[in-house]
């Protein structure tokens, strides 16, 4: 099949996880030894002091954002046929009083080539977030430490680069931004208000926050880490 130089978008699709799907998804997270989601769970919640008897697992979120092209276009950046592009993000509860409460933050792109090949696989990333006294507006982003599974390192921004762009939607999501992200919710709480006010905008940010910026990704949803 003969392949564009230029993407031209066929199609997109967006779907919002319940929380029953997005629990099923973590637990593929979970599966992936290499990220390290129980460490990263464990670390967070003792970072934040919360017992091992109070953490949740039984609440969470997401979104995905599949954008199909009209042909199979070569990706610069790796030189592989891509035909479909495909980002999710995902929420997870671990708990906390308000002001301290402490989520997972999960984030996934797939590329699939033409019909009858078989897609890469999924390339993955989690990261927690800790209140700081306040709202989720202010929550900072952490990773574990490549040589400590205990110890929590500040990470690149992928929540502020989703809170950013949710702040380019329109003025009903924008207006509803301090409300849905309060000390007082649940992370997977706060982004499923979110996805109510602002619709398709929330899962397209969620994905652009994921995008890193190379060159299929950005153009398929645009990249925020600018």
């Amino acid at each position: 099949m003969e392949m564009s130089d230029n993407p031209v978008t066929r199609e997109e699709s967006v779907a919002f996880l319940s929380n029953q799907d997005a629990l099923d998804r973590w637990h593929l997270f979970n599966t992936d030894t290499s990220l390290r989601v129980p460490e990263l769970h464990q670390a967070a919640a003792a970072h934040a002091g919360i017992s091992a008897q109070a953490m949740s697992t039984s609440s969470a979120t997401g979104s995905d954002f599949r954008t199909v092209l009209e042909r199979p276009v070569v990706d610069r950046d790796t030189g592989l046929s891509v035909a479909n592009y495909t980002t999710s993000m995902m929420f997870l509860d671990v708990g906390g009083p308000d002001g301290g409460r402490v989520g997972l933050l999960g984030a996934g792109l797939t590329t699939s080539p033409a019909a009858g090949a078989s897609p890469q696989p999924e390339r993955r990333v989690v990261r927690a977030l800790l209140q700081q006294g306040g709202g989720w507006d202010t929550a900072m982003e952490f990773r574990l430490d490549d040589e400590n599974e205990e110890a929590l390192v500040e990470a690149d921004g992928l929540w502020d680069a989703f809170k950013a762009c949710i702040g380019r939607c329109s003025g009903p999501c924008l207006a509803a931004l301090p409300g849905c992200l309060a000390m007082s919710a649940a992370l997977p709480a706060a982004v499923a208000c979110l996805a109510v006010a602002c619709g398709a905008c929330a899962a397209r940010c969620a994905a652009c926050a994921v995008c890193d910026c190379s060159f299929i990704c950005s153009f398929a949803v645009g990249c925020c880490h600018q």
